[in-house]
């Protein structure tokens, strides 16, 4: 037996049959020649067993947010675990699943989609985009020796998730044989001090107490409770946009202290970054919210720290914050119209949005992330070095992030990628944004945006 199977360990194999479980599966998805051989050896209670099994074309790819079943078929992760969480027994379809040859239709409207007429479940997976970022992060992955990143793109008008990525990634068909840390969904499942920066400059300006001609003595230590917050080469008063594209700590801590703590928690809980994010990954990670909320912390959380949440949480915050002031609950299953304007809530004002999309394209011409632009398109950035503490030198452990968003013209997409622990720090940190670049563009072809 164990010579025409070799996934199964003898030691295994002579322990399972010499257990006193009446059943004993010793190996799913056998090939002709498997079964053949289990034919001729003739063993007294050894049978073959007919089943259905899952179909991952897309193998790796899209492994993290399809998920796995177990040997009973029974979801595990992902959009799998959810299904039978709802009881549902169809199984998902990716849109333009077969190299781009299923109607493209099903990019859109799922009223145009004939596999969702058909009642199936269609994800909003675009395959083309999903790939593109899939092959990005891994080659950036490659290029800078890091060891995980992730990646996603939205439509922001809907919450649709075009493409979500989390590497390493793992064989849907073995995925027992992975490790948890390749198992891990980063998108959802991983938190860091990630909260952005547009979040405290949106913060000020809805709040009335700053407006973008606002000015801000950022050239000398700023104290806050036992916290010190310091920058070098500033010499001058900075405006809100300056201080936005030139991510000056001193001033974003300025903004929330003349916000206060209360409104800032009032705020960061209105865009979703203070609970879970609902979407349709069982797998995805709650915030870790400080407590208390001191001075210091306000202080901390706007410059992305104290507060620790999820890529996922970043790209819908952000996505509320320059669409047109909607906040949009992320999917990953096709939405009709009518369900995306049911979940539209407004979180700001459309002045505060607009100037929000303003700073976000002055960025990539002027700011932090030139290099994330996209010729042809009208790119806005949010871009930083973000931290990840779990107790291991900081050095080691750097996070760097980077959002471009079809801004100024009407936003369509969204895309967010982060890399987790490089080992050239000085160079990955400039290299991050091209590949934001790439992320942003080559979905878009696809797309057709």
């Amino acid at each position: 037996m164990a010579a025409s199977f070799p996934r199964l360990r003898v030691d295994e194999l002579r322990a399972q049959l010499a257990s006193k479980r009446s059943l004993v599966r010793l190996q799913k998805a056998i090939d002709d020649s498997q079964q053949a051989t289990v034919g001729r050896l003739g063993l007294a209670g050894i049978t073959l067993q007919r089943e259905n099994q899952r179909l991952y074309p897309r193998g790796a790819e899209a492994a993290h947010t399809l998920g796995y079943v177990n040997n009973d078929n029974l979801g595990v992760a992902g959009v799998e675990r959810w299904l039978d969480e709802q009881g549902r027994v169809d199984r998902p379809t990716l849109t333009n699943d077969v190299d781009g040859a299923s109607p493209p239709s099903c990019a859109g409207s799922t009223a145009r989609c004939p596999a969702a007429q058909s009642g199936a479940l269609v994800l909003s997976l675009d395959a083309r985009a999903q790939k593109a970022l899939y092959e990005e992060l891994a080659a950036g992955l490659r290029k800078f020796s890091a060891l995980a990143a992730a990646g996603l793109v939205m439509n922001v008008r809907t919450g649709e998730i075009l493409a979500m990525v989390s590497l390493s990634s793992f064989d849907p068909y073995d995925a027992n044989a992975a490790s948890s840390f390749a198992r891990l969904n980063r998108v959802v499942g991983a938190t860091h001090d990630i909260v952005p920066r547009a979040a405290t400059i949106a913060m000020g300006l809805e709040s009335g107490k700053v407006a973008l001609n606002s000015t801000f003595d950022v050239h000398g230590p700023l104290q806050v409770e036992v916290v010190t917050i310091s920058e070098s080469g500033q010499t001058r008063l900075l405006t809100v946009p300056e201080i936005f594209t030139s991510a000056s700590s001193n001033g974003l801590a300025q903004i929330a202290l003349l916000v206060g703590a209360d409104y800032q928690r009032g705020f960061l809980d209105k865009l979703g970054l203070l609970h879970r994010v609902p979407i349709q990954l069982p797998d995805s990670a709650d915030p870790v919210v400080p407590t208390p909320w001191a001075q210091a912390t306000t202080a901390l959380v706007a410059l992305g720290r104290s507060l620790q949440i999820t890529p996922l949480h970043v790209a819908v915050a952000t996505s509320a914050l320059t669409n047109g002031v909607f906040m949009i609950q992320p999917t990953v299953v096709k939405r009709s119209g009518d369900q995306t304007d049911a979940l539209r809530p407004a979180v700001v004002g459309s002045d505060t949005s607009q100037k929000m999309r303003y700073m976000a394209r002055l960025n990539t011409e002027v700011g932090g992330a030139v290099s994330a632009d996209v010729k042809g398109y009208y790119v806005g950035g949010i871009s930083g070095t973000l931290g990840a503490f779990d107790g291991v030198d900081d050095r080691l452990r750097c996070f760097v992030g980077g959002i471009g968003a079809g801004v100024a013209l009407g936003i369509r997409t969204e895309a967010a990628v982060s890399r987790d622990v490089p080992q050239d720090d000085g160079q990955f940190v400039f290299a991050q944004k091209p590949t934001v670049c790439r992320g942003t563009k080559r979905p878009r072809s696809y797309l057709r945006i």
